[in-house]
């Protein structure tokens, strides 16, 4: 909760799942480029106008920096330390792949391990929607149900009663 107190719990958190969905979108769009026989330079090229999210960011300024000189892997090093896991992820096979490893079986692994986080991830929080709707279920729809549906039927019964004397 940190400083953020109370409210902290209805605040939307840090968007992991932003993290995760732009970085698999990125790695499935290079897997692409690398099986069409491209090097790291110019699939970083031909994937950036279609990605958008925190990786679209990352790799954007890996490609300013190779395109003002820098040579790709200390482009990819250098983009690294700041970026979300996932991120630096995909920079570490960049960099491999442009030191002269195999690209294909790593960017089609690590699109394997995105996709299977990014589950997890989902599944967490579909199990939390449950005690999300709580709250309102109870502060709203059940008093709700209860002027609508019970109080009716507790005046009208209370009108036909006559007491005596």
């Amino acid at each position: 909760m940190g400083d953020r107190g109370w409210v902290g719990r209805f605040v939307r958190r840090p968007d992991v799942e932003g993290e995760l969905a732009s970085t698999l979108e990125v790695v499935e769009l290079l897997g692409l480029a690398f099986a069409g026989g491209s090097t790291v330079r110019v699939a970083i090229g031909e994937v950036l106008p279609w990605c958008s999210g925190p990786a679209e960011r990352a790799l954007r300024e890996v490609a300013d920096r190779a395109a003002a000189g820098w040579a790709i892997t200390e482009a990819l090093r250098a983009g690294a330390p700041g970026a979300p896991r996932p991120i630096r992820r995909l920079f570490g096979v960049l960099h491999d792949a442009a030191g002269g490893a195999p690209v294909l079986g790593p960017v089609e692994q690590l699109g394997a391990e995105l996709r299977a986080a990014r589950r997890r991830d989902l599944e967490q929080r579909a199990r939390r929607i449950p005690v999300r709707l709580l709250l309102p279920l109870v502060g709203g729809v059940l008093p709700a149900f209860v002027l609508v549906a019970v109080v009716p039927l507790v005046v009208t019964s209370l009108d036909g009663l006559t007491l005596p004397g």
